[in-house]
């Protein structure tokens, strides 16, 4: 059983090596390691070198910077096996992760299965990792439609990287490369809605590096406005225009959608940015689409509180200091 681990790695360095070297400790060993050095300005690219060197299951390659999710398309169009993950080139895996993970799938026939996630220091090394661990026979969803929304489903699902996959049930999925924030919550919402089934192992495997220099450490309100647009058209065209949408999970689905709209396309730009020159453009970007949303029924006003409604009333109808004050005042 043959498993494709994918690793974007940027100014990677530092951890890259003990990423790899959790990697190269797996106890199931027909796995390939497919890893692209993102047009990195450190050691990176060495450090691939060595480990190619030293283990021919790992496979190094380098592109101009285009980012993280740009990285992961090229490398899923490079590798063919029936099972995959993806990790973040500084975070771990304990040593296990493949052999119970495959094993979970073997047993249950799920088209994934996913794993706790542990928080771990910038100094975490794979010897600080348990050598061993008891796994408790994995739980098993058969329904994965609540994953349509945030308020019916529960668990830590959004991460890409806590899960193998069935390469076959996720039908070519890709990251959308145009998304710079929560790229990861819209790749797991579609794939959810691809998978018939997941399995859950209750058991931390992945080591999540608290590093403070990722990019969730900080908002770039530009992209971050223009994600949030995005993201909320793509979820519209998916679910709605592509009929996936349950009608029984419609009203929730529309309540969460038009609150993510709220929060990322208007509420933290006029909120926390205070540029005039960086934020009347894009709330002038965000008074355009949130008109649109609102015309094709993607967004749904009458679903929010009456401060927040206003606010968005403002905005499409292009009062920004108006607007500005209500976002304040909805937010207290």
């Amino acid at each position: 059983m043959r498993v494709a681990i994918v690793i974007p790695a940027y100014n990677a360095e530092r951890f890259l090596p003990d990423c790899l070297d959790s990697v190269l400790g797996q106890t199931h060993r027909e796995w390939e390691c497919h890893v692209m050095d993102d047009g990195s300005k450190d050691g990176t690219w060495e450090v691939l070198r060595r480990y190619t060197e030293r283990d021919g299951r790992i496979h190094a390659y380098r592109q101009e910077n285009r980012g993280n999710s740009a990285s992961i398309n090229a490398l899923l169009d490079k590798v063919d096996a029936p099972f995959l993950m993806m990790m973040d080139a500084d975070d771990c895996i304990q040593r296990q992760t493949l052999e119970l993970c495959l094993g979970a799938l073997r047993q249950t026939g799920a088209d994934m299965v996913e794993f706790a996630i542990a928080d771990a220091p910038e100094t975490l090394r794979v010897a600080d990792l348990p050598e061993t661990v008891s796994a408790p026979p994995p739980r098993v969803l058969r329904d994965l439609t609540p994953f349509q929304t945030r308020s019916h489903a529960s668990g830590q699902w959004i991460n890409k990287c806590n899960k193998v996959y069935r390469t076959a049930a996720l039908q070519g999925l890709r990251l959308d490369d145009q998304l710079i924030y929560e790229e990861d919550f819209w790749f797991s919402t579609q794939a959810h809605a691809l998978c018939a089934s997941k399995a859950i192992l209750d058991v931390p495997l992945y080591y999540y590096r608290k590093n403070a220099g990722s990019l969730t450490h900080a908002i770039d309100f530009p992209r971050y406005v223009r994600s949030g647009i995005r993201r909320i058209w793509l979820s519209h065209a998916f679910f709605v225009e592509g009929g996936r949408l349950l009608p029984e999970l419609r009203a929730d689905y529309e309540r969460d959608v038009t609150r993510d709209a709220f929060r990322m396309i208007l509420q933290k730009n006029l909120k926390r940015n205070w540029r005039w020159g960086r934020c009347k453009p894009l709330f002038d970007l965000a008074a355009e689409n949130l008109a649109g949303m609102v015309r094709v029924g993607a967004v749904k006003p009458a679903l929010l509180p009456w401060r927040k409604r206003a606010a968005l009333w403002c905005c499409t109808h292009r009062h920004y200091w108006l607007c500005r004050l209500m976002v304040l005042i909805a937010s207290i």
